[in-house]
């Protein structure tokens, strides 16, 4: 019978056994109190975490890798109107109703560094929250997303103060082409006065011609009736006239905040009513105005962006021709993009144009390059402001050979997304 394989190995003895049992029991405390060392150390990490969570001075939401919200600082419940415990586990989408398009990146993997842009939250109550928005995303080893964080601002009062100086900028503007305005009304009026004065002359003799106090013989009947109806459609032209610069008045002063389909063409011809007086003394206006859609906009905001655009080109050609006794041009047009689903507006002027070293300023709040008290340097600041992030499009410029400048501003089609989306 052959021996059993471990006949010949020495068995350990009970004092080794119990030694090696109390080495390992000595090994497993020392592991377990590392652990609960560890785990204190994560809990104040954790608490520390959240105060500095609390302390930002914004909402902030960590998301799980399904866009469910893990964890709300106490900002967010207050912005958003809800309980922190009724924020946990909510969607993204029921929250943002732009989620996808801030989502979409990270989720499929293209983006991992932090993005920002304005947003609306949809808060409790139904009201929106406008944000600015900056967010990062955590992937695991597969590149599957982890998490991602949500960090906004509040932009409510930033946003109210833009349309106070909004507003005071079109007062600004209106405020400088008053006395012009003044002008183009009272010309018009004067030629209805007199046509009216002619037409009360008329109507006098033809009174007492009736009353038998005049002779036939004593009117000229040809003349009054060559004269007349003339003198009666000058002072009806006059007063259509004077009504439309009422009416590209009214337009401009009028502080809309409604989305709406705008004829640009329509709003290029009242920018360029109410603005003529100040560039029709040194320049001559050509406008090649396409076949064009209609483009969703705020007509108030877009037609005070163009009033801000020809106004500025008369400024440059007042200073390069002003002095010289000679006229300058003024070329206003439209031009559908299908490719790029826009349609572009073209302000050009030959006047002085733009230095190079300045170019990257003229967006600057409160750049201007006038003497002081001839303008605030809002006007192009807050141009770019209501083009690029109010309707989404795109505003710049280009130097003109040998000299002037070429403003385009250019207007998605779909237009920009509805206020909250």
């Amino acid at each position: 019978m052959n021996a059993s394989p471990d006949s010949d190995t020495p068995q350990p003895s009970p004092e080794s056994l119990r030694a090696e049992n109390a080495s390992l029991r000595r090994e497993l405390q020392a592991k377990l109190l590392e652990l609960q060392v560890t785990e204190s150390q994560m809990s104040r990490v954790f608490s520390y975490l959240a105060g500095l969570y609390d302390l930002i001075p914004g909402l902030l939401l960590v998301l799980d890798g399904s866009l469910r919200v893990t964890r709300a600082n106490t900002e967010a419940s207050k912005l958003l109107g809800y309980a922190e415990v009724a924020l946990k586990g909510r969607p993204l989408d029921r929250l943002l109703p732009a989620a996808a398009e801030v989502t979409q990146p990270f989720l499929s993997g293209c983006e991992r560094a932090s993005r920002r842009g304005e947003f609306a939250f949809r808060c409790a109550d139904g009201s929106d929250l406008p944000v600015l928005l900056s967010s990062a995303a955590q992937y695991d080893e597969d590149g599957q997303l982890q998490s991602l964080l949500l960090v906004g601002l509040d932009l409510r009062e930033r946003k109210r103060l833009e349309l106070e100086l909004r507003h005071a900028q079109k007062l600004e503007s209106i405020g400088q082409l008053a006395a012009g305005v003044a002008h183009e009304i009272n010309t018009p009026m004067q030629f209805i006065s007199d046509n009216l004065h002619f037409i009360e002359q008329c109507a006098n003799d033809l009174l007492a011609l009736a009353d038998g106090q005049r002779r036939r013989e004593d009117l000229d009947l040809d003349f009054l009736r060559r004269r007349l109806p003339r003198a009666i459609e000058r002072a009806h032209d006059g007063v259509l006239r004077v009504s439309r610069i009422v009416g590209a008045m009214r337009l401009f002063a009028h502080p809309g905040v409604a989305l709406e389909h705008v004829d640009v063409n329509a709003l290029i011809e009242n920018a360029v009513t109410v603005s003529a007086n100040a560039f029709k003394y040194i320049a001559d206006l050509d406008l090649q105005l396409s076949d064009v859609p209609t483009v969703p906009a705020v007509r108030g905001d877009l037609g005070q962006v163009l009033l801000n655009l020809i106004t500025n080109a008369a400024h440059a050609m007042e200073t390069e021709f002003g002095e010289r006794g000679e006229r300058g041009l003024l070329r206003i047009s439209t031009r559908h993009l299908p490719d790029q689903g826009q349609v572009e507006i073209a302000v050009e002027d030959n006047g002085c144009g733009i230095p190079e070293a300045i170019a990257h300023r003229v967006f600057d709040p409160f750049f201007t390059t006038k003497p002081v008290g001839t303008g605030t340097g809002q006007g192009l600041s807050i141009s770019r402001a209501i083009v690029v992030d109010k309707l989404r499009g795109e505003l710049g410029f280009v130097r003109v050979v040998p000299h002037g400048t070429r403003f385009l501003i250019r207007l998605p089609i779909a237009g920009p997304p509805k206020e909250g989306a």
